[in-house]
């Protein structure tokens, strides 16, 4: 009996132990990826898509606040009257009494450059005194620089004079029987905004304001800019 078990015991052969050394080398040599490496990778992904995400929103954010140019504001303030001179019926043809007035009006505009982190650099402009879309003068409005988040003036003088349409204008002789007459100050003084050396902006700042003669005063009264 022993004899017969020592006979079907067989031993391993030289390719047997060969293939299974093998099989052995390979299986610990390959890496193995399992799902927690997966899980960081997509994790980094996210990292890396919210962090670009947030430094876009804080690009824009801030460009939208330094490099963006808004148009100043210009208003009209300080307003006297000198030598002025009105009359309802300061002649007559063709039983048609005429209406003139003359006067010189004097003012100081502000230009608000508050907005801005750049410089507005204005250009020489006129502005005008208006009766129901008549012009009765205008005059100069000087350039120079307003500086970045600050607020400048300019004085102007205008001349103003009714001309033959006025005079024939009913609701204009009414207002000076009434001794109240309603004008308007406008202009558009243009100007470049310059965010850097190198980015300059063409702006407009909107001069128009409304306002009421007191012919008896000899004064402005009601005076609102838009």
């Amino acid at each position: 009996m022993r004899e017969d078990d020592e006979s079907q015991v067989s031993p391993l052969t030289a390719s047997e132990i060969y293939l299974r050394s093998d099989e052995r080398s390979s299986s610990s040599s390959a890496p193995y990826h399992g799902p927690r490496h997966q899980q960081e990778t997509s994790k980094l992904i996210v990292y890396v898509l919210i962090t670009f995400a947030s430094f876009m929103t804080i690009f824009i954010i801030f460009g939208s606040i330094f490099f963006l140019a808004r148009s100043p504001k210009a208003r009209l303030r300080s307003v006297t009257i000198t030598n002025l001179q009105a009359n309802s019926n300061a002649s007559s043809f063709n039983n048609t009494n005429l209406a003139t007035l003359n006067m010189t009006m004097t003012g100081e505009i502000t230009i608000d450059n508050g907005k801005n982190f750049g410089r507005f650099e204005l250009e020489n402009h006129k502005a005008s005194v208006i009766y129901e879309n008549v012009s009765m003068g205008e005059g100069d409005v000087f350039g120079g620089n307003f500086g970045a988040g600050k607020t400048g003036s300019r004085n102007i003088t205008v001349q103003v004079r009714s001309n033959e349409y006025l005079s024939n204008n009913t609701n204009f002789k009414r207002e000076i029987e009434s001794g109240f007459v309603s004008l308007i100050s406008y202009g558009r003084l243009r100007g470049k905004v310059h965010v850097t050396d190198v980015i300059k902006k063409h702006k407009i700042a909107v001069l128009n304001c409304t306002m009421t003669l007191n012919l008896r005063d000899k004064a402005i009264q009601d005076l609102v800019c838009t």
